[in-house]
């Protein structure tokens, strides 16, 4: 076994180390205390260059910030802008800790470190997991460039995230929050804003990048497409259906959409456009929008949960969640079952009347059909049955029942074998 001990060294050092050589190449590191110790570590080593066939050694050396602006622009082409420019913002905490450390040198211990600071920071457990998810696509590009040999964050779990159910006004608190919309400065767009979005179930920014050229009135159809600084977060083009509500709204909007540019050059196509500077693009009515939540009395409401209020009552209205799933621009339903499809109390209470040990459908039968045991039809409830279930249903026997009508059959059996007779009552 090719470990040594280097006798010549003090007290106090770590005299092990180990040296093999692989294909005309050397292998060596020393600075271990025992000799168990260089020999799992030369055992990893032999396995990463041996056994998997990869470098053990970086063929770029750079540290982990000047890593990073290329690994941004090969993200650009590969996600879109908003991403990115989320991301940049997420690193930049790990970057102060240890951004001018080598690539290669980055180890579980930093990355377990820099979780350790965040959560004292009172930093969210969603948030952390968004940053270790970026430091492993991070270090899986610094392995594609040479930059590092291992991927030290895939090793580190991600944190346990309790999902909280989001909150989606009653019928009465939306309503009051279109009323108070309407009574802003520029209410008239806001309130076509707001139903637009809830009719059409698209992201905040999507709804922002709609031009009247997307709206097709003969066919009833709003077609959402990617364009320069929205590509969509699945770069995929949809349709999606206009119902007539809608349909009525974007009408005299529009009306009111060319009043406002009569006789001048029409700056732009865009169905929103800026409340205080209608020659630009809206990108968001926030000041607005909070105003109006807050005097409905809705205040956790967001631009994004009107999303959320539009998926849901497609689900309670019995939509088709492959047709919303199309709507909303998702490639699954998933998203649809789990994370947009919120349930109101009432609609649940009303789906869970409908709930019966003893319907129909599943073969049981109760009293009323005949009230006896008709063949060898099994019981319906045995003793895990629910509380304060009734003893009558069909194929139901107390334990002193059960114990008697043994006691019978054993009596006709000797009746019958010795001509006994038979008990009376």
């Amino acid at each position: 076994m090719p470990v040594y001990q280097r006798e010549y060294y003090k007290n106090g050092k770590k005299p092990w180390f180990y040296c093999f050589r692989y294909r005309k190449q050397k292998y060596t590191m020393s600075g271990f205390m025992t000799k168990a110790e260089a020999i799992l570590a030369e055992q990893r080593v032999q396995k990463t260059v041996i056994l998997d066939n990869k470098p053990n050694t970086p063929s770029v050396t750079l540290s982990f910030k000047e890593l990073l602006p290329a690994y941004f622009r090969n993200r650009e082409t590969t996600n879109a802008l908003g991403t990115v420019e989320r991301e940049k913002r997420l690193i930049h905490s790990f970057l102060e800790e240890i951004g001018a450390k080598q690539t290669q040198r980055v180890s579980i211990a930093d990355i377990l470190g820099h979780i350790q600071q965040r959560k004292k920071a009172g930093i969210s457990n969603r948030t952390i997991n968004l940053e270790i998810n970026l430091l492993r696509c991070a270090f899986k590009y610094a392995i594609d460039v040479g930059a590092s040999t291992h991927n030290p964050a895939k090793e580190v779990k991600k944190l346990k995230v309790v999902k909280k159910q989001v909150v989606i006004p009653q019928h009465d608190g939306f309503l009051c929050l279109i009323s108070t919309a309407g009574e802003a400065r520029h209410g008239k767009q806001l309130v076509v804003w707001i139903w637009f979005r809830v009719y059409t179930s698209v992201r905040p920014k999507e709804s922002f990048f709609v031009e009247w050229k997307d709206v097709d009135f003969e066919n009833n159809l709003i077609h959402i497409v990617p364009k320069p600084g929205n590509q969509l977060k699945d770069s995929q083009c949809r349709h999606i259906i206009m119902v007539p509500a809608l349909r009525k709204l974007l009408l005299d909007w529009r009306q009111e959409w060319l009043e406002t540019f009569k006789g001048t050059e029409k700056p732009h196509d865009w169905v929103f456009f800026h409340p205080l500077q209608p020659h630009k693009q809206a990108f968001g009515f926030r000041r607005a929008f909070t105003k109006a939540r807050e005097k409905a009395g809705i205040p956790n409401l967001t631009s994004h949960g009107l999303r959320h209020y539009s998926l849901s009552h497609g689900v309670m209205s019995g939509v088709s969640k492959d047709v919303l799933r199309r709507q909303a621009g998702h490639t699954s339903t998933l998203m649809i079952e789990q994370t947009y499809g919120h349930l109101y109390q009432p609609y649940q209470t009303q789906e869970m009347s409908k709930f019966s040990f003893f319907h129909p459908k599943n073969g049981s039968k109760s009293e009323e059909n005949d009230g006896q045991l008709i063949g060898n039809s099994q019981p319906q409830i045995t003793s895990g049955s629910p509380v304060g279930a009734p003893k009558e249903i069909i194929g139901f026997k107390s334990e002193e029942e059960n114990i008697t009508q043994v006691v019978d059959n054993q009596t006709e059996k000797r009746v019958e074998a010795g001509g006994l007779e038979p008990p009376t009552r």
